[in-house]
């Protein structure tokens, strides 16, 4: 019994290692635009309803097809009858008749257009154009996704370089503030100078 639990806790150890070392968000290093686009694109709900709206369009346009051919059905029903009652017509006398109690239909429908004047090819080729209209919407998404993420990284880095400029230049002028105090002690910069 202990050796099972030693084991049981060597297994979740080496799973819990194997999930934290498969986290890739604690890594130092930034994403290249292709990273960020792919990872926008993979984990976009507006892309996955787009792809789930294309995938029923082409099964629509295959429905639509299944329209040109012949069509198949049976029913099957079984019942059971009871005894009929037979009254006068003062109601006055009742009766029994005895009926044959089981009930069995089956029936078989066989169905085929002859013509439907050019509807089924309409409704194919109406499917088709909405299956297109789909994927083109689909695609439209996906550029604007990218679209998004690439202004978005860009900004990002806009603001990266601001971050840069806004250091250097404090840098450059605490090194001048500090020219102008060593200019000023050895007596060659006055107080105005300075400020």
């Amino acid at each position: 019994m202990r050796g099972v639990i030693i084991v049981l806790i060597v297994i979740g150890c080496s799973c819990l290692h194997v999930t934290a070392c498969a986290q890739d968000s604690l890594r130092n290093n930034p994403l290249s635009i292709g990273e960020a686009t792919k990872l926008a694109v993979e984990n976009s709900t507006q892309l996955k309803m787009s792809r789930t709206h294309t995938l029923l369009a082409k099964q629509e346009t295959e429905i639509q097809k299944l329209d040109k051919l012949p069509g198949l059905s049976t029913s099957l029903d079984y019942g059971y009858l009871s005894n009929a009652d037979v009254w006068n017509s003062h109601f006055s006398h009742h009766e029994s008749a005895g009926l044959p109690h089981p009930l069995t239909l089956f029936s078989v429908t066989a169905t085929e257009t002859l013509f439907a004047g050019d509807r089924i090819n309409n409704a194919i080729r109406l499917s088709t154009l909405e299956e297109q209209i789909a994927f083109l919407q689909e695609e439209k998404n996906t550029t604007d996704i990218k679209f998004l993420v690439i202004a978005q990284y860009l900004d990002i880095y806009r603001l990266l370089n601001q971050r840069n400029v806004y250091i250097n230049n404090t840098r450059l002028a605490r090194q001048r503030l500090k020219n102008i105090l060593s200019l000023r002690s050895q007596g060659m910069v006055t107080l105005n100078d300075q400020l």
